[in-house]
């Protein structure tokens, strides 16, 4: 029973030292670990903190003390962005570009484009750095600050006359403007503008061509210009460009100054065999009319 007494007292037993025992009986004692002792407080674990001047102003030895928080220079150009794009926000519909493909985002993109642009139109820019620009449907309101810039102070150059080669959106921006006559005194105003711009531009970079040809003709619909189409290609030497307008006679200087070859330097352009190789021309350029259309392509869209 008395190994069920609660009451009985036990005497403390010490646990031995630990030991490792070896395959031939024998044991060692393995080393014991070692006691820590406590700290005293007195040796290195707080630290103290001074406040005192420094030679830095404003800074303590080790802690920072309060500093006026001066206000950032006035910038009146990027204050001047704000308000521009500040239309765009306010416009009834929301800006949008993601989905430039769309008939209806490209009509909305463009109205906030023409206001903007109506807003920017006189404004002209020094900025002696540059950045790049590259975008489908270009448009102010894609451009950061140092884009905006760099278009603008490119801008107000080639209103001087001086037409440098840049990124081809900022070009494509320059000709929407002339197109919608931002910054122009009338039409035929825009009309010159463009034509100068691209003359000058196409010089290193004629990747803006096939895009102008196209819209001289529109520009012609949509203002009531004091001239012709008709007369304006040809007093700008543009026949070539527009083959529809030019008569059966001429298509065949024309193909022949924009062919690979041209068969009037041969050995066989001679007096005697000239009508005969224009009619042979001419024949087999309306078979090939025909066997477009045939096909529902139209000839001259797909060799211009």
């Amino acid at each position: 029973m008395d190994k069920f007494n609660n009451n009985k007292k036990y005497e403390a037993f010490k646990i031995p030292g630990q030991q490792e025992f070896k395959l031939d009986g024998t044991t060692i004692e393995l080393p014991q670990a070692k006691t820590i002792k406590p700290t005293p407080s007195d040796e290195g674990l707080y630290y103290e903190i001074e406040y005192d001047s420094s030679p830095m102003p404003g800074v303590g030895r080790f802690v920072l003390k309060s500093q006026k928080i001066k206000e950032p220079e006035k910038d009146e150009k990027r204050d001047l962005f704000m308000q521009m794009r500040e239309i765009a926000r306010t416009h009834r519909s929301i800006y949008d570009s993601s989905r430039f493909f769309n008939q209806r985002v490209q009509n909305n993109n463009a109205i906030i484009f023409y206001k903007q642009g109506i807003f920017m139109k006189d404004f002209s820019d020094d900025y002696a750095e540059s950045k790049a620009f590259s975008q489908y449907f270009p448009c102010y309101q894609m451009m950061g600050y140092e884009q905006l810039r760099t278009y603008f102070t490119w801008r107000t150059e080639v209103r001087k006359g001086n037409v440098t080669d840049i990124s081809l959106s900022y070009a494509f921006i320059y000709i929407y403007e002339l197109l919608g006559n931002i910054g122009v005194s009338d039409p035929q105003d825009g009309l010159n503008r463009l034509m100068s711009f691209w003359k000058a531009f196409s010089v290193n970079n004629k990747s803006i061509d096939k895009y102008v040809l196209r819209w001289l003709k529109d520009y012609h619909i949509y203002y009531e210009l004091p001239h012709s189409f008709r007369e304006f290609v040809d007093t700008n030497n543009l026949a070539e460009y527009y083959p529809k307008m030019v008569d059966t006679d001429d298509s065949f200087d024309l193909f022949c100054s924009i062919s690979k070859y041209d068969i009037r330097k041969s050995t066989f352009y001679t007096d005697d065999y000239i009508e005969l190789i224009k009619d042979c021309f001419n024949f087999v350029i309306e078979e090939l009319k025909l066997t477009f259309a045939d096909c529902g392509v139209d000839f001259d869209e797909s060799i211009f």
